[in-house]
């Protein structure tokens, strides 16, 4: 993916977040991933940790690594821009894929704030279940946008729901949300559409064919 789908992502996943009101300017922990040949993992690392960076997971593949780390970033425009660009570049100084970012969304008027109807205990959620669901929405976007059938199952697999006691997050390779508090899976549908649209983005400003 050029650097220009990436940042076109990364004003999608911006612009959404400002329509459901986060307080973008305000500084959270946002969450990275790349893979990386297994020759440069080490180099790598050092270089994110140099630019302040925690890098805290090393997901071994079979000629690579996944690395996840995260930063306090704000999250508008020009913060997102900066730091999207920051990592590419370190990414293909390394000879690595920058998988994309996410962080939790912070609603601006927190006191306005009322829980939705459907939440749920985090110890209450089916995890694999619900994911299993939220992949099947994910595909139905996307094939509702004409993407072909295989590759909407395809995309949609490598979507991940991830349940602990404070909080939960949806991501893709491309994007990802996080939430504090309890699950709600209507909140998790609004997650899946942003990502759809994310991809969707991404793949429309490629040359044809679009997937």
């Amino acid at each position: 993916m050029s650097i220009e789908d990436i940042l076109a992502s990364t004003s999608a996943l911006v612009a959404e977040r400002e329509r459901r009101n986060d307080e973008v300017e305000t500084p959270r922990s946002v969450d990275h991933a790349l893979r990386v040949p297994r020759r440069t993992a080490d180099a790598l690392q050092a270089a994110l940790e140099e630019a302040g960076f925690h890098v805290y997971q090393r997901k071994p593949g079979i000629r690579s690594l996944r690395l996840e780390f995260e930063r306090e970033d704000a999250v508008d425009t020009a913060s997102a821009e900066a730091f999207t660009r920051e990592v590419v570049l370190l990414a293909e100084r390394h000879g690595a894929r920058y998988d994309g970012w996410g962080a939790m969304v912070l609603p601006r008027d927190r006191r306005a704030w009322v829980a939705p109807d459907d939440l749920v205990a985090p110890e209450h959620v089916d995890v694999r279940a619900e994911q299993d669901r939220l992949r099947a929405l994910l595909a139905e976007c996307l094939a509702a946008e004409g993407c072909p059938v295989a590759v909407a199952d395809s995309l949609s697999r490598t979507l991940t729901l991830k349940v602990v006691t404070d909080g939960w997050s949806v991501s893709t390779p491309l994007a990802g949300s996080g939430y504090a508090g309890g699950y709600s899976p209507s909140e998790a549908d609004g997650s899946v559409r942003e990502l759809a649209d994310a991809q969707i983005s991404a793949s429309r400003r490629r040359r044809k064919p679009r997937w």
